[in-house]
């Protein structure tokens, strides 16, 4: 049971159409539809001009820059501000620094056992040979305590640190 060959009728190459080209078959429209709904009319209308609505929008962002620009500039100044006095503290530490060390020197050299005992002398003080303690809690002097003699005049004074400044 073989079925008779048919002829096949040579065709034209076929080429890709795009789907644009197609077209597409439309359905009709029924009687009832037509007679019902009109047809909308159409007119073609001009755009409206909008003048000036640039204007604002561009003076609005000028204001803003402006703005920042301001606010910008017065921080910059504020910090500058506080750097010269940051400055200037730090010199005025360096310098209280430099007279406490001065200070403190003095105070060393006027602390000492050589200077206490030119002053004394200079106050017409003699050292002590042998000295005596008086006990605090009963009153009682322990040592022989003797007064000193002066062996020799007192040595004229010699200037102390802070006399020369």
């Amino acid at each position: 049971m073989s079925s008779p060959a048919r002829a096949i009728p040579p065709t034209a190459p076929r080429t890709a159409s795009p789907p644009a080209a197609r077209q597409v078959p439309r359905r009709a429209a029924r009687p009832s539809e037509r007679a019902s709904a009109p047809a909308p009319r159409l007119e073609v209308l001009e755009a409206q001009a909008r003048p000036g609505r640039r204007l604002p929008a561009a003076v609005f962002c000028a204001a803003v820059m402006l703005a920042t620009l301001m606010a910008v500039l017065l921080v910059n100044i504020a910090l500058s501000r506080g750097s010269y006095e940051s400055h200037e503290l730090a010199q005025r530490r360096t310098t209280l620094v430099e007279q406490e060390q001065a200070l403190s020197e003095e105070l060393a050299a006027a602390a000492a056992p050589g200077a206490l005992a030119d002053r004394a002398r200079a106050l017409g003080m003699v050292p002590s040979t042998d000295p005596g303690f008086v006990r605090l809690s009963d009153g009682t002097v322990t040592g022989e305590p003797e007064p000193a003699a002066a062996d020799a005049p007192a040595p004229s004074p010699s200037p102390s640190p802070s006399a020369t400044d």
